[in-house]
């Protein structure tokens, strides 16, 4: 019905995008906008499958910095 008003197509998959674009430019590591978005590595990438393991409160900071700049785009 939004778009039947006008407003543009929006699908969920482009908050994930916009989530990691604004991630990326705030300097945050992939690890951390993988364990974000739950990601899981590649088979091929055996660093972040087997040794990289980070939970919640290791990410939290950088969800809490993009949460922050996504208020003031508003």
């Amino acid at each position: 019905m939004a778009m039947r008003l006008g407003s543009p197509r929006f699908m969920l998959h482009d908050l994930r995008k916009l989530v990691t674009t604004v991630g990326e430019k705030l300097g945050l590591g992939d690890a951390v906008l993988s364990r974000i978005l739950n990601h899981t590595a590649p088979k091929t990438d055996v660093l972040h499958r087997h040794y990289v393991g980070l939970n919640e409160s290791d990410v939290a900071d950088g969800l809490r910095k993009i949460q922050e700049t996504l208020v003031m785009m508003m």
